[in-house]
C-alpha cells in the first residue's frame, strides 16, 4: 500500500481497500463451501459499481474506459493487491486474536513488522535518506497513530463480529478523499467521493446482512 501511495494520488488508492470483503467472502466459499446470502451479493455488486465510479468522468469515452482507467494507474493495481492480502490477514487476525487476545497479538504483530520492514530495508538498494528533526516528529506521529490504529481495531474485532468492526474501518475511504482533496489538492474528487460512499454502503451491507 505504500508503493501505491507514492505513485497515485491518495483519493484513487485508499478507496480500493473497500474491496477487501470481496476476496474474503472468495476465501471462505474455497475453503468453507460459504456461499454469500442475497444481500451479500447485492453488497458485493453495489462495492463493483463503487469502484467503477471511481473513474466515472472518464465513461464519455466509452463504457469501458473508466475500468482501463484502473489498469492505468498503478497505483491502483497495488491497492486492489493489498485489499486481496488484507482480506486473508483479515481472516487471520479474527484467528489469532480469540487465541492470544488482542493485546498480545498486537505486540507480536508489531514485532513481526519491525522484522520484516528491518529485513526489507537492509536488501533496498535505494539509499537511505537522512531525516532531519522536522521530518523525524512526523514520523513519529504517524508510528504513534498506526499503533492507535490497530490497537482501536484490535479491540473492536475482540468485543464484535469482524465484519462490523471491517464496514467501520473501510469508511476511512471517504475520509482518504476529503484528505487527498483538502491537503494534496487532488483532482476528479467529485467521481472519487461518489465512488467511495458507494463502495462504503456496499460494505456495509455485506457486513451487516450478508
Amino acid at each position: 500500500m505504500t508503493k501505491a501511495l507514492e505513485i497515485s494520488p491518495m483519493s484513487a488508492t485508499v478507496p480500493f481497500l473497500a474491496l477487501t470483503p470481496l476476496p474474503a467472502i472468495l476465501i471462505e466459499f474455497l475453503i468453507l463451501g460459504t456461499v454469500p446470502t442475497i444481500y451479500g451479493t447485492i453488497g458485493i455488486i453495489i462495492v463493483v459499481i463503487g469502484s467503477y465510479m471511481l473513474n466515472e468522468s472518464e465513461r464519455k469515452y466509452g463504457f469501458w474506459e473508466p475500468i482501463k482507467a484502473i489498469k492505468k494507474e498503478k497505483g491502483s493495481i497495488y491497492a486492489i493487491i493489498t485489499a486481496f492480502i488484507f482480506a486473508l490477514g483479515g481472516i487471520l487476525d479474527k484467528y489469532m486474536i480469540n487465541i492470544a487476545g488482542a493485546m498480545p497479538y498486537l505486540l507480536m504483530w508489531t514485532i513481526s513488522c519491525t522484522l520484516t520492514s528491518t529485513i526489507l530495508l537492509i536488501f533496498d538498494k535505494k539509499p537511505i535518506k537522512i531525516l532531519d528533526q522536522k521530518n523525524l516528529k512526523w514520523i513519529f506521529l504517524l508510528g504513534f497513530l498506526s499503533f492507535a490504529t490497530n490497537i482501536s481495531y484490535n479491540l473492536a474485532a475482540s468485543l464484535t463480529n469482524a465484519s462490523y468492526a471491517l464496514a467501520i474501518k473501510r469508511t476511512s475511504a471517504i475520509f482518504s478523499v476529503l484528505i487527498g482533496w483538502l491537503i494534496f489538492k487532488e483532482l476528479k474528487i467529485r467521481d472519487r467521493m461518489l465512488g467511495a460512499i458507494i463502495m462504503v454502503l456496499g460494505v456495509t451491507m455485506i457486513a451487516l446482512l450478508g
